[in-house]
């Protein structure tokens, strides 16, 4: 009860941060990038929407969907990319979303609409915490652990932000959290047929909400050798054939539009105009681009960064927030050696193989061009909670059934700090009197 009790709580304070920043961020409003500069004038770059990255090209994807035009196409080099480079998408968040709005009668071009779709973020937000919490409790028979890993994932400043904007990611990472919590019971209770299917279904829905979640098909594969004295061929069957089913009709077509079933190579096109790796590399060196670039603009994401990665916060917060999570990784670390605690190591391999393989996707990315995003990284951010969890009751000690509460209390400042600065910020971007025609 105890458990449960504190859970709803989590997730009410949650659903409340996230209303605060879907209050704050600007919807579909035109301004300019303070910290990127145009190459041509030099002058800040302007943009289509100053407020969550990619949300207004994903409401035009259901834009698409609701006038009945069927499922966009992606065209590189078209007239029009600024507003459609989304348009390659897998069709699950969206058909859901314009479900949504149809159903409530929203207008995706004004606010009641933008709340809609938002709202609708914050609720697979919460399905990630809850998800979460259950990899602990099935996986781990650790409860404590979970409502841990819950206060640290859902009161993170960045994933709140991604929470409280319209994009297909919360989706993505709510299935990705539940095939993790699926495959846990399976490692830790024994795996049934149904179980396998279960998670077949939710991999096939997660490759039909974004290609990232290709991460989930090898990470299923060690899960199942790691448990082969247990696992059947009917379940390797069940849990990997059941996904390649349900996303074959959109590979299908993929392939027949843009010439591979992942639709890439469309996207690599219409992506060419990014900032190139090999520029940063050139210019700043390989170790340089790596460290400073990558890798400190990863971490900062990590914990916020906001707008279209304009927003910062002061370097000594990152410190700080950086310092709390190694920190909690150290307590990971140290807790593995209390054998009277419950644990699964052949889970915990599996929890970071999946950090591992989508950190390479990134790593991938990142060869190419310069994304240093962490959201990249955040299908695994059920993983990571996990093991932030066990770091946080290790340090506990005897008191690991509140371990939750100090995470909470720290990141709620943390919130609060970040939701009173962010309308200035954005009001400072604002150019209201600038028509959308002139972004390209």
């Amino acid at each position: 009860m105890f458990e449960r009790i504190v859970l709803v709580l989590l997730l009410a304070v949650y659903g409340l941060l996230a209303t605060q920043y879907f209050r704050v961020t600007p919807y579909r409003e035109p301004g300019m990038l303070l910290h990127q500069r145009d190459p041509a004038t030099g002058q800040p770059r302007r943009i289509g929407d100053v407020g969550a990255p990619d949300e207004r090209q994903h409401v035009n994807y259901m834009k698409h969907l609701l006038a009945g035009k069927g499922f966009p196409v992606l065209v590189p080099g078209s007239a029009d990319l600024y507003e459609t480079y989304q348009s390659h998408q897998p069709p699950l968040y969206y058909l859901i979303a314009t479900a949504e709005l149809r159903a409530l009668g929203g207008d995706p071009d004004k606010m009641r609409g933008a709340a809609e779709l938002r709202a609708l973020s914050t609720i697979f937000g919460a399905l990630t915490l809850i998800g979460s919490y259950f990899v602990a409790k099935w996986g781990f028979t650790r409860p404590e652990v979970g409502l841990a890993a819950v206060a640290f994932v859902g009161f993170l400043p960045m994933f709140l932000a991604l929470h409280s904007a319209a994009g297909n990611d919360p989706l993505l990472y709510a299935l990705c959290t539940w095939v993790l919590a699926v495959i846990g019971l399976s490692m830790a209770s024994g795996w049934t047929l149904g179980r396998a299917f279960a998670i077949g279904v939710l991999v096939g829905l997660a490759l039909l909400t974004k290609t990232t979640a290709i991460a989930l098909l090898p990470t299923l594969v060690i899960a199942l050798w790691l448990s082969r004295k247990s696992s059947k061929p009917l379940h390797w069957f069940a849990s990997l054939a059941t996904p390649i089913l349900i996303a074959l009709p959109w590979w299908i077509r993929n392939q027949s539009l843009y010439g591979d079933p992942l639709a890439m190579k469309a996207f690599n096109s219409a992506f060419a105009g990014s900032p190139k790796a090999s520029l940063f590399m050139h210019g700043f060196g390989f170790a340089d681009y790596w460290v400073n670039w990558v890798g400190w603009w990863t971490l900062r994401s990590f914990f916020g960064v906001f707008g279209y990665m304009d927003i910062f916060l002061d370097d000594k917060v990152y410190r700080i927030f950086a310092a709390l999570f190694f920190l909690l990784l150290l307590g990971w670390f140290l807790s593995l050696s209390r054998s009277s605690q419950a644990r699964n190591p052949r889970f915990e391999i599996v929890l970071w193989a999946f950090v591992g393989i989508v950190a390479l996707l990134f790593i991938q990315f990142n060869t190419t061009y310069f994304q240093a995003q962490a959201r990249y990284l955040f299908p695994a951010i059920g993983a990571l909670g996990i093991f932030s969890g066990f770091g946080a009751c290790f340090f506990a000690g005897n008191l690991r059934r509140w371990a939750w509460l100090p995470l909470a209390a720290a990141l709620l400042a943390a919130n609060l700090y970040v939701i009173g600065k962010l309308p200035e910020e954005f009001y400072r971007r604002a150019l209201p009197t600038v028509q959308i025609g002139e972004f390209d």
